[in-house]
C-alpha cells in the first residue's frame, strides 16, 4: 500500500531530483501541498529522534501543528510516511552517485569521487540519512521491496567502480563483497555518531572516508598473480544480484 496521490511527486522523484542536498537544517522542498510537506518534516524529525515504532501518528501531527486526523488525510498510516521519506532519500543519494559515475574518470578518482559523495550526504543529511537507512526495515510488501531495488542500485553502482578499477589493474581485491559492505558501513556509519560525536565538516570526513577505501582496495599495489580475472567474473556473477543490500 503506497502513500495517497498528492504524495507521489516525492516518491517517485520528480521534487528530489532538482535537491543538491537534502539538508537537514533546510525544510523538505515543497511539495504538492503545504500539509504533505509539513507531516513529511514532522516524520522525518520524530523517526530520527524515536524510531519508527516508539513514534506516533499523534506525535507526528502534533509536530506539524496538525490534528491526528489530518494526517490520515494525506497518508493512509504511519508506514507511508516512512516510505516517502525513505524512497526521497534513496532516490537522492542514488542520483547523486549515478552523476559521479558517470562522469569521465580513472578509476582510482571514481571511487574516491563516489565514497565521498557518499559520505557528503549522509553527514549533511543524518536524520534523513539515519531514517532512510535504519528504518526502512518497518515497511513491508511493495513499498519495502521498492527501497530494496534502490539499494541493489547503490550497491551496483559502487560494484562497478570496484570491478572496473580491477579489471584496469588499479585495485588489489580478494573479496569483493567484503570490501563493499565495508565501504558502505565507514560511509553510512556516520548517521550513528553525529549527533554526539566530533562535529567534523563533511568535506573533512569525505576526505579522510576516501582515502581509508583507497586503502582498503590497495590501489597500486596489485600484484601479478592472474586471479584477478576471476574475481572479477565472480562479483558480476554473483553480486550483482547484491545481497539484500547491505544491511550495515
Amino acid at each position: 500500500m503506497t502513500a495517497r496521490r498528492d504524495t507521489e511527486m516525492l516518491g517517485g522523484g520528480t521534487v528530489g531530483s532538482e535537491l543538491p542536498f537534502l539538508d537537514e537544517e533546510t525544510a523538505l522542498p515543497d511539495g504538492p501541498s503545504e500539509p504533505v510537506r509539513r507531516l513529511l518534516q514532522a516524520g522525518l524529525e520524530v523517526f530520527a529522534e524515536r524510531g519508527f515504532h516508539a513514534a506516533t501518528t499523534r506525535e507526528i501531527a502534533a509536530r506539524a501543528g496538525m490534528s491526528p486526523a489530518a494526517l490520515y488525510i494525506h497518508f493512509r498510516a504511519k508506514t507511508d510516511v516512512l516510505f516517502e521519506l525513505s524512497h526521497l532519500g534513496h532516490t537522492e543519494v542514488l542520483r547523486q552517485l549515478r552523476e559521479v559515475a558517470a562522469e569521465n574518470l580513472e578509476p582510482v578518482q571514481r571511487i574516491r569521487h563516489l565514497v565521498e559523495a557518499f559520505t557528503t550526504f549522509h553527514v549533511r543529511n543524518h536524520r534523513m540519512a539515519r531514517v532512510a537507512q535504519y528504518e526502512h526495515r518497518a515497511l513491508s510488501g511493495e513499498q519495502y521491496e521498492s527501497i530494496i531495488k534502490l539499494r541493489r542500485d547503490i550497491d551496483s553502482v559502487f560494484r562497478h567502480a570496484v570491478v572496473d578499477g580491477m579489471r584496469a589493474r588499479a585495485f588489489d581485491v580478494d573479496d569483493i563483497s567484503g570490501v563493499l559492505t565495508a565501504i558502505a558501513s565507514l560511509c553510512i556509519d556516520v548517521v550513528r555518531w553525529r549527533d554526539t560525536g566530533p562535529k567534523w565538516p563533511a568535506e573533512r570526513l569525505a576526505r579522510l572516508n576516501g582515502r581509508l577505501v583507497l586503502s582498503m582496495l590497495r590501489a597500486g599495489e596489485v600484484p601479478g598473480d592472474g586471479g584477478t580475472e576471476y574475481l572479477v567474473g565472480t562479483a558480476l556473477e554473483a553480486g550483482l544480484a547484491a545481497p539484500e543490500a547491505r544491511e550495515t
